[in-house]
Formats: C-alpha cells, structure tokens, sequence
C-alpha cells in the first residue's frame, strides 16, 4: 500500500544532501523511506517564523546544534542517514493544479517514559524508585500537531514541518 494523506509511519533517511532555490535560499534535501514507499522532503532555512521548526525537524533527525552551526557539516549532512522518524503526510496543489503528497510533519519515534511505568519498571529490576530517585523523569512528549504560522508573503511553503517541543 503506498503512502496515503493524513497517515503516519515509520521511516528512515536513506539520503541528506545540501540544496539551494533559484533565489538562493539554503536548504537541506532528505529522502524518507517507509515500508509503504518512499518520499522527498526539502528543510529550507530561512530567516523568519519557520526557522525554529527547520532546527526541531534537524534535531528530531539527530542533528546537534554543533552541527546544525557548523557549514562543513550543512555542505554534506551525512550523519542524518539512517535517522529513524514517524513522518506524517499531507497534500497541496501544485503549480500544475494537481495535488501531490508531502511530508507534513516529521516527529521523533522516542518517547520519555512516564513516571508511573519507570517506578514499575524500577521495582521489578530491584533497584531505587520513586521521590529516591537520583533521576526524575517527566511526562511524554507531545506529537506535532500545530500548524505552523502563514508566510507573510502569501505564498505556500510546500516543506511544512512542526516543532515537536
């Protein structure tokens, strides 16, 4: 079954490469692959309101801010292959009027564990739990869901990702 608008899955990048629009505007190209196919994915950086979701999208991929500053590694950002995310998909109309699938939201597979299952899981490994704990540990953390602010210039970005903090 191939992907299909408004699901999610489990996906993998197989490619990260460094990109740029006509107009000059960086951006960094990722190929996800699912079970159920594979998809394209651009993360332009770009001043303004969409900034903070490009840098939640290249840390939910394992990219640091070391990294994430550093121009050597945005020329070839190797290091994000084989990154393991959820992607979610959704569509828009093109310049050809016809609508094509995208990557709507790129979220984090990892989830903090909530307190209540790790003082269990503490108890039956033996060791310390609950207010002894050296390491507290907080509440899960939230899927993107929101949607990002509108361009002011009144055009569609067709990479829409959300923060997932």
């Amino acid at each position: 079954m191939p992907l299909e608008v408004g699901n999610k899955y489990r996906a993998a990048v197989t490619v990260a490469y460094a990109t740029e629009k006509e107009d000059g505007t960086f951006g960094i190209a990722v190929s996800f692959h699912a079970d159920e196919g594979d998809i394209e994915h651009t993360l332009w950086i770009e001043p303004g309101e969409f900034l903070k979701y490009r840098k939640a999208d290249l840390k939910t991929l394992g990219a640091t801010d070391d990294q994430m500053a550093d121009w050597d590694w945005l020329r070839a950002p190797a290091s994000l292959v084989g990154a393991r995310c959820q992607i979610v998909m959704s569509e828009y109309v093109g310049k050809d009027g016809k609508s094509h699938l995208k990557v709507k939201y790129i979220n984090s597979l990892r989830r903090e564990a909530q307190r209540e299952s790790a003082v269990a899981a503490a108890r039956l490994l033996g060791g310390r739990s609950g207010q002894e704990s050296a390491y507290p540990i907080g509440g899960p953390m939230p899927e993107r869901t929101e949607e990002p602010p509108v361009p002011l210039w009144g055009q569609e970005i067709l990479d829409e990702s959300q923060p997932g903090f």
